[in-house]
């Protein structure tokens, strides 16, 4: 019959609703898998100091599933790792300053996709190095000034003491998350791209 109901017309709302809600299925398993492994990451290696994996998989989330998932990622990834963490649960401060700090690296990176895939490798490495030695800086910035916060310590005298207490850290963070920046998530987001949505 002429009339008749063809799923196959490329026109066809209901194959059009049909086709995103599978993609859209698609991107929150996608999501949920790099949450997952960026929790896992960071219990597996919470016995190493100043060493971690969040970071990169959080930034490859976001430039592998764009900026809005990047984020999302980030920050349940921390949510989770914060609230089931062995130490126990994070000063709130401190907490909403890890979901914040990581949920704006995997934005950013989002935000970077089509200028690194644009780019020859050199140039990611390049890319990929500076932003992570920046949002790295950024995501201690803000945990470390939440901590005087969570003590009722208010005062600039208190945050800029209790920084530069917890500078050595910071150091070595930045230095092994630069070099894990520069070494391991370009590679890695090669083999990716193909996933990319």
């Amino acid at each position: 019959m002429e009339n008749q109901h063809n799923s196959n017309n490329p026109g066809d709302p209901f194959e059009h609703s049909a086709r995103f809600k599978r993609s859209q299925a698609v991107l929150l398993a996608r999501v949920a898998m790099f949450t997952a492994a960026a929790v896992a990451l960071g219990y597996l290696l919470t016995i190493v100091p100043n060493f971690e994996l969040i970071s990169a998989t959080v930034a490859l989330a976001g430039l592998t599933l764009g900026a809005s998932s990047g984020f999302v990622v980030g920050g349940f990834a921390m949510l989770i790792y914060g609230g089931l963490n062995a130490w126990g649960l994070p000063y709130p401060p401190v907490w909403a300053a890890q979901i914040t700090g990581m949920g704006l690296m995997g934005m950013t990176f989002g935000l970077l996709r089509s200028w690194l895939q644009q780019s020859p490798l050199k140039i990611q490495v390049i890319i990929s190095g500076c932003f992570g030695l920046l949002l790295t800086f950024i995501y201690d910035s803000l945990t470390s000034l939440a901590f005087p916060l969570s003590a009722g310590l208010l005062h600039w005298h208190n945050w800029l003491a209790y920084f530069l207490l917890g500078l050595p850290f910071v150091v070595m963070h930045l230095v092994t998350n630069t070099l894990v920046f520069i070494l391991l998530v370009p590679v890695v987001f090669q083999r990716l791209r193909r996933f990319s949505l």
